[in-house]
C-alpha cells in the first residue's frame, strides 16, 4: 500500500501474479516475501517440472526462472511454456548465479531478460515492472 495524502491506496501490483521458480528455497522465500510486500501475488515452484505445471495452472503475469534447476532447466521450462499460445506474451526473467549459461540463446527469446544473482531487490523490482 502507498500513502497518498494521509490515506492508503492500493499498490498497482495487486492484480499481478508472479511465478518464482528456483531450487534454492531460501531465494524463493526471500523473493516471495519482497514481492508480496509490494503487492504482487506469488506462486512458488522448486524444480522445472513443477514450474511448468504451476505456469499452466496459475497463468502468471511474469515468470522468474532459475537457469539451473532439477528435472528441467530454465530454458526447457521456457520452451515448454512458450509453446502454448496463451503464454506467447508472458515475460520471463532468467535469474541465475551461474556464468555457464547460453546468453545468446536467452537474448534471442522474445519477452525474456537475464539477471545475475546476487541482485539488489530494488533493481530486480524495476526490471520486473518494466517487463510487465
Amino acid at each position: 500500500m502507498k500513502k497518498f495524502n494521509g490515506a492508503q491506496q492500493k499498490d498497482s501490483h495487486m492484480s499481478k501474479k508472479i511465478l518464482i521458480a528456483d531450487d534454492d528455497q531460501d531465494i524463493v522465500k526471500v523473493l516471495s516475501f519482497q514481492f508480496q510486500k509490494k503487492g504482487f501475488e506469488v506462486i512458488a515452484a522448486y524444480d522445472g517440472e513443477e514450474s511448468v505445471a504451476k505456469a499452466f495452472s496459475e497463468h502468471p503475469d511474469l515468470i522468474i526462472l532459475d537457469y539451473h534447476m532439477p528435472k528441467l532447466n530454465g530454458i526447457e521450462v521456457f520452451e515448454k511454456v512458450k509453446a502454448q499460445e496463451e503464454f506467447k506474451n508472458t515475460p520471463v526473467l532468467f535469474f541465475t548465479g551461474r556464468l555457464d549459461i547460453d546468453n545468446e540463446k536467452i537474448s534471442s527469446f522474445e519477452k525474456a531478460e537475464l539477471v545475475f544473482k546476487p541482485c539488489d531487490f530494488s533493481d530486480l523490482l524495476t526490471i520486473c515492472e518494466k517487463m510487465l
